[in-house]
């Protein structure tokens, strides 16, 4: 089921294990923060998102490499200029390289946390966390099984390309992630 969000400041930095975006991971784990594979440099954290389903207290981080030059590598799942970590006990995809670091670049600075949003009539949510996923340009779900963690619009900045839409995915055994993103 979609649950329709928005994403607003935060008066303070949370050290929860919360959905949010910008600020700072809370990691559960030793960091693994994913690094670009055309700059060797740290990636941008995004946000990281939380697995109720599991039960377990687990959490998926987003990344993705920053720059306006990058912008046609970062919307592949696959391309190593965007990643997923899940935690706890989540894999690192081959095609990412981590290092063990506890804080670096993020957009925006302060902690943005999710408020759940009315939808009204016939209007469409189009940030949501949970549900199917509302393409832009046709269906790429990353394979059989994996489920959409949510969706997010470039509205707070994120440059998914002209008007975009990233959508967060994890693997039907909940080990591994991937991020991709659609423009219209």
């Amino acid at each position: 089921m979609r649950r329709p969000v928005r994403f607003e400041p935060s008066s303070e930095a949370t050290g929860m294990p919360v959905t949010k975006l910008g600020g700072q991971p809370v990691w559960l784990q030793t960091p693994q923060w994913p690094v670009s594979r055309s700059l060797g440099e740290p990636m941008t954290f995004i946000g990281q998102f939380r697995l109720d389903g599991d039960g377990g207290g687990r959490l998926a981080y987003l990344f993705m490499t920053d720059g306006e030059e990058y912008v046609d590598a970062t919307w592949e799942p696959e391309g190593g200029e965007n990643a997923v970590v899940i935690q706890p006990d989540g894999s690192v995809p081959a095609f990412i390289a981590v290092r063990d670091l506890g804080e670096g670049p993020s957009w925006p600075m302060k902690d943005h946390l999710p408020v759940h949003q009315q939808v009204h009539g016939d209007e469409e949510a189009w940030e949501f966390l949970g549900g199917e996923p509302l393409w832009l340009q046709g269906e790429e779900t990353p394979g059989p099984g994996w489920q959409l963690i949510g969706q997010l619009t470039d509205r707070l900045g994120h440059n998914f390309g002209d008007a975009g839409i990233g959508y967060i995915f994890v693997s039907p055994d909940g080990a591994e992630g991937r991020f991709l993103w659609q423009c219209g």
